[in-house]
C-alpha cells in the first residue's frame, strides 16, 4: 500500500487537479491507499489574512471573504461540470463557507482572534479542497471517499503547531481503513484535540499528515508530489546548477528540511524512519521522472558531501566574559531565558575557553531575547564578569550536508579553505558529533556566493566560476569575446558581467547568454564611465575576477593600479601600460604584490607568439640577456614585403588596415612607437630599467604638431634595396646597452632577409645562447592571433588557481 500527497501548488488550478486526477488514475495497480490534499494554493495564506483583516476590524475582510468564496465555486464548476452532482458539490462547500464566515464575524464583533481560533479558521483551506477534489475524482470514476483528518490525528492543545499523540492517532488510522478498502482522499495540515477542537500540524504539515497515515498503516511507500524533482544539491534560486539527490538518508533529509529546504517539512522524516518506510519526492509537473528516494540505507554517492542547505535570515546573539570560565550553570541560565521567552535556537557554538557562546535565533526573536538574558545575567555583566551581551543582524547559516563525510578527513579543511579563497567571514561554526553537518554563520551578503563557491568546490570538481570585464571590444575585443563564449571544454566557468568602449558600456549577470554581447552594448549600452566601471568590477563579490583590456586607451589603463592592488587579475593586449613611464611600471608591480593579483600580458609583443614567457622562463633560472635583435611589427613587415613584391606604399598600408593587422591609428606602427614600445617591455622585463626616451627612433612616418602625417619614401627605399639584391626590414634592437628601432637594409646573408609578410623574429641572445641564439619566429599580427593569445592568457590565470 501507498499513501500520497498532493500539495498546494500541485492543485494550484482546476487544470493542475485534472492532471493529478490522471496521474493517481495511472497508479491504480499501485496499491493507493490515500491520498492527502493540501489546501489550494495562496488559500491558506488568504485564510490568515482574512482573519486579521476581520480582527483588526476592517471591512474588507468580508471582500477577501468572497474572494475565497469565489475561487471554491470556480473551481467545483470547472472540476465537476454535471449540474447535479455540481449542485451537490456547492451545497457542500456552502456549508463550510457559511460556517467559516460565521467565525470571521465573530472575530470581527469581539476583536478577538486566539489560536485556537485561527487553527479553526486555516482548516477550512483543507476541508473545501479535499472535499472538492474528492466528489472531482468520482466525477471522474474514481471511486473514492472523503476523510476529515481531525476524525484519526489527535494532538494535544498546543494550537498553531500541535503535538502528535501518536498511539491514539494510529489506532484510530488503522479502525478506519479496516472498515473497508475504498480509497481515502483526506485532509493534510489540521487534527483534532480528544475533546473535538481543531488543531493544526504547522506550516507544511500536510506532508506531516501523509507520513502519520503512512506510519500508522505501515505502508510500503509514501510519495510526496511537489513542484520540483526532488531534494536539491542546493537552492536553486542561489545555485543555478543544482541537481536532484536521486537517494539519501533519513538523516541527511532531516538536516536539509531543518536547515531550509522546501521541498519536505522536517517533522514528515521520524515517523517513516521509526517504520523504516521510504519516502519518495516526485514532481506533479514532470511524473515521469524518478524524484528523490529517501531510506534506511541509501545507496553511496561518490560525492563528498550530499547537498548544502541554508537559513537565509538569522540574528547571532553572542554573550562573552572573562568570569564565565570555569562557571556551571551559565549555559543552562542562558537556555532556560531563552526558552522562557519562547526564543527558538537555531545553532549554538562554544569556545572551548568556555569565554564565549554564541547562539543563532530568528531575528523576530532576537531583541527580547537579548532583553531577558541582560535581566537575567545582570549581576554579572555588573561585576564584569560577562561584559557583553550583544546580538548581530543580517546574517545567515549554511549548513554543508552529506553522511559521506563521515570519519572523512579533509572536507572541513576544503569548505573553509573554498570560503577564504572568495574572502567570506566566518562568524560562527558548529558541527555536531553525528559528522552530518558542518553549518556555519556568514553574513547575508555573501549566502549566493558562498553557496555557489562550495557547490562548484564539491560538485564540480573544484570548479570556479570567473568574472570577465571586457574593455575596447573592437576587432580584437570582439574576437575575444566570441572564442571564450565558444570555449566550453574548460572545467570552470567564465561569466561575462561588463563591457565597456571609448562610448558605452553594458552590465549583467552574464552578457555571454546574449547571442551578440557587443551589439547589445552597441544598441542598449548606457554612457561610458571608467569610474563607474571600475567601481562595478571592484564592488563585483566573485573573488574570481579577471579584467580584459583589449583597447588601446590611456584612460582604460588607469584602472589597472586600482584592480590589481584589490586583487583582481589582469589580462591585458594594451602595451600602454608597460611601456609607460618607469615609475608606473614599478608601481603596477607593486600593486600586483600588494592584491596577489596575477598580469598576463603576452600578446604586448608578437600576438600570440610565446616572446614574453620564453624570456621570462630564460631569466627564472638563471640567464642573463646580452642582445635583441627583431623584426617587431607584422604589420610593418607586411607592408615592407608587399611593396617589395611590386605594391605601391599607399596600396599596401590600405590593405593592412582592412586585414585587421594595423593599430587603430596605422602611424603608430610605421612611426615605430609600437615596435619602441615592444623593446621596452622586453628589456623591462629583463630587469633593466629604460624608458621610452632612452629608445633611438628612425620612423617611417611621423606626425607633426599640426595632426599631419610624414611618410618616408618607402617605395623608393625599398626598391633601391631591391636594386642591390636586399630587403628593407624595420627592426628593433638591444646591444650594448642600446636601444634602437630603424629601417634596416638586409642582405640575404643576414637571418633578418627570409622574414617576409606579417611574421615577426624575435632573436635573444643570452649568456646560455651567446653562440647560437634562441630564435621565436612566426605570425606577429592578425585579430583572430592576437585574440587567441588574450584568450590563452585568460586561461593560464584560471589553469593557475587551485
Amino acid at each position: 500500500m501507498k499513501i500520497i500527497k498532493f500539495g498546494g501548488s500541485s492543485v494550484g488550478s482546476p487544470d493542475r487537479i485534472k492532471n493529478v486526477i490522471e496521474i493517481v488514475r495511472s497508479k491504480s495497480s499501485e496499491g493507493i491507499g490515500g491520498i492527502v490534499f493540501s489546501a489550494y494554493s495562496g488559500v491558506t495564506d488568504n485564510l490568515i489574512k482574512v482573519a486579521h483583516l476581520a480582527l483588526s476590524r476592517d471591512k474588507s475582510y468580508i471582500t477577501l471573504f468572497e474572494e475565497i468564496q469565489k475561487k471554491h465555486h470556480d473551481f467545483a464548476e470547472q472540476l465537476v461540470p454535471d449540474l447535479k452532482e455540481n449542485g451537490i458539490l456547492k451545497e457542500g462547500i456552502d456549508l463550510r463557507l457559511s460556517e467559516l464566515r460565521e467565525i470571521l464575524d465573530g472575530i470581527y464583533l469581539i476583536k478577538e482572534l486566539t489560536p485556537k481560533t485561527l487553527d479553526y479558521v486555516q482548516s477550512f483551506g483543507e476541508q473545501l479542497s479535499a472535499y472538492t477534489i474528492c466528489v472531482a475524482f468520482n466525477s471522474a470514476g474514481i471511486n473514492a471517499e472523503y476523510l476529515d483528518a481531525r476524525k484519526v490525528i489527535k494532538t494535544d492543545n498546543n494550537f498553531g503547531n500541535a503535538h502528535l499523540l501518536e498511539t491514539e492517532t494510529y489506532y484510530f488510522i488503522s479502525q478506519e481503513f479496516i472498515r473497508n478498502s475504498t480509497l481515502r482522499i483526506i485532509t493534510g495540515f489540521i487534527a483534532s484535540t480528544h475533546e473535538g477542537e481543531t488543531t493544526t500540524l504547522g506550516r507544511g504539515g500536510s506532508d506531516y499528515s501523509a507520513a502519520i497515515f503512512g506510519a500508522a498503516l505501515n505502508v510500503d511507500e509514501i510519495e510526496i508530489w511537489t513542484d520540483v524533482d526532488g531534494v536539491l544539491t542546493a537552492d536553486p534560486r542561489k545555485v543555478n546548477d543544482s541537481f536532484i539527490v536521486e537517494d539519501l538518508s533519513y538523516e541527511e533529509a532531516m538536516e536539509f528540511s531543518y536547515f531550509g529546504a522546501k521541498v519536505i517539512y522536517a517533522p514528515t522524516i521520524q515517523p517513516a524512519m521509526d517504520k523504516s518506510i521510504p519516502v519518495r519526492i516526485k514532481n506533479t509537473f514532470n511524473p515521469t521522472h524518478s524524484g528523490s528516494l529517501i531510506g534506511e540505507n541509501p545507496p553511496k554517492n561518490n560525492n563528498d558531501i550530499t547537498g548544502l542547505a541554508s537559513i537565509d535570515n538569522i540574528s547571532l546573539i553572542r554573550i562573552e566574559g572573562g568570569g564565565m570560565v570555569g562557571v556551571s550553570g551559565i549555559a543552562s541560565r542562558l537556555f532556560k531565558t531563552l526558552a522562557q521567552s519562547k526564543t527558538n535556537v537555531i545553532l549554538i557554538t562554544q569556545a572551548s575557553s568556555e569565554h564565549s557562546i554564541s547562539v543563532a535565533v530568528e531575528p523576530k526573536y532576537a531583541d527580547n531575547a537579548v532583553k531577558n538574558l541582560k535581566e537575567e545575567f545582570d549581576a554579572e555583566l555588573k561585576q564584569r564578569k560577562i561584559s557583553t551581551i550583544e546580538k548581530e543582524d543580517s546574517l545567515s547559516v549554511v549548513a554543508v550536508v552529506g553522511a559521506n563525510m563521515r570519519r572523512q578527513s579533509g572536507v572541513s579543511g576544503r569548505v573553509f579553505k573554498t570560503l577564504g579563497d572568495h574572502k567570506i567571514n566566518v562568524h560562527a561554526i558548529a558541527q555536531g558529533s553525528s559528522e552530518l553537518n558542518i553549518s556555519f554563520v556568514i553574513s547575508s551578503a555573501h549566502l549566493k556566493q558562498a553557496m555557489t563557491a562550495l557547490h562548484n568546490e564539491f560538485f564540480f570538481e573544484g570548479r570556479k566560476v570567473w568574472s570577465i570585464y571586457l574593455a575596447g571590444p573592437g576587432n580584437v575585443g570582439a574576437r575575444t569575446l566570441a572564442l571564450m563564449k565558444n570555449k566550453v571544454n574548460i572545467n570552470d566557468r567564465i561569466e561575462l558581467r561588463g563591457i565597456i568602449n571609448s562610448k558605452q558600456m553594458l552590465f549583467g549577470g552574464n552578457l555571454f547568454l546574449l547571442e551578440n554581447p557587443v551589439e547589445e552594448l552597441l544598441t542598449s549600452g548606457q554612457k561610458s564611465d571608467n569610474k563607474l566601471f571600475l567601481q562595478a568590477v571592484e564592488e563585483d563579490k566573485n573573488s574570481f575576477k579577471i579584467f580584459v583590456d583589449t583597447s588601446a586607451s590611456e584612460k582604460v589603463v588607469e584602472m589597472y593600479a586600482p584592480l590589481l592592488s584589490s586583487g583582481v587579475n589582469i589580462v591585458a593586449a594594451n602595451k600602454i601600460a608597460n611601456s609607460s613611464s618607469l615609475e608606473y611600471y614599478k608601481g603596477l608591480r607593486q600593486a600586483l604584490a600588494k592584491g596577489k593579483s596575477k598580469f598576463n600580458y603576452e600578446t604586448n609583443v608578437g600576438a600570440a607568439l610565446p616572446v614574453i614567457r620564453t624570456l621570462k622562463d630564460l631569466l627564472t633560472t638563471g640567464d642573463k640577456l646580452q642582445k635583441i635583435e627583431g623584426i617587431m611589427s607584422g604589420s610593418c613587415n607586411y607592408i615592407l614585403t608587399a611593396v617589395w613584391n611590386g605594391t605601391k606604399f599607399q596600396d599596401a598600408l590600405q590593405k593592412a588596415g582592412e586585414m585587421g593587422i594595423t593599430e587603430p591609428d596605422p602611424v603608430i606602427d610605421l612611426s615605430g612607437m609600437d615596435i619602441a614600445r615592444k623593446l621596452l617591455i622586453l628589456v623591462r622585463d629583463a630587469g633593466l630599467d629604460f624608458g621610452m626616451e632612452d629608445i633611438e627612433m628612425s620612423p617611417l612616418a611621423r606626425r607633426d604638431e599640426e595632426g599631419k602625417v610624414h611618410y618616408l619614401d618607402i617605395d623608393k627605399l625599398v626598391g633601391d634595396a631591391k636594386s642591390r639584391g636586399n630587403k628593407l626590414k624595420f627592426i628593433a634592437s638591444f646591444d650594448d646597452g642600446k636601444l634602437k628601432v630603424y629601417p634596416k637594409e638586409t642582405t640575404p646573408d643576414d637571418p633578418l632577409y627570409v622574414v617576409d609578410d606579417v611574421k615577426n623574429v624575435f632573436i635573444f641572445y643570452t649568456k646560455r645562447y651567446s653562440k647560437y641564439p634562441l630564435v621565436i619566429s612566426g605570425p606577429g599580427a592578425g585579430v583572430d592571433l592576437t585574440a587567441s593569445g588574450v584568450l590563452d592568457d585568460v586561461l593560464k590565470i584560471i589553469g593557475s588557481v587551485s
